[in-house]
């Protein structure tokens, strides 16, 4: 995770980015509940951790991080916003009202980039 986090950070600065924005995992296990999952922890999860380097890192260098809510973002068509839980099946969606096809996880990070849930925190 200190070489993933770095290595993004890195490719960060040698491109100008300023901000960075990742999707908000806080609750997540609260939504997938399983007796194997009762003895885990949000915090040893791999992906919390490695958002938490790369925000950390980020600030060090100079980026804003960005907090985004992951609602509705992989069932929102990222070209006309049209957002319906028919646009996405499996890992395929296809928008309803445009015909935008794409893998549903693209375009959620895609959404999450443009920060279209309302949800962007700075931290």
């Amino acid at each position: 995770d200190h070489k993933i986090s770095r290595a993004i950070v890195d490719w960060c600065l040698a491109r100008g980015v300023s901000t960075i924005r990742m999707e908000k995992l806080e609750g997540i296990r609260r939504r997938k509940t399983r007796k194997r999952d009762f003895g885990r922890s949000l915090h040893s999860w791999s992906f919390y951790r490695l958002q938490q380097f790369i925000a950390y890192k980020a600030r060090l260098a100079g980026i804003r991080v960005e907090w985004v809510n992951p609602k509705e973002t992989s069932r929102t068509c990222p070209r006309c916003g049209h957002c319906a839980k028919e646009n996405r099946n499996g890992i395929r969606f296809r928008c309803r009202k445009c015909g935008y096809r794409g893998h549903a996880d693209a375009v959620g990070a895609w959404n999450i980039s443009l920060a279209i849930s309302g949800l962007a925190e700075a931290a």
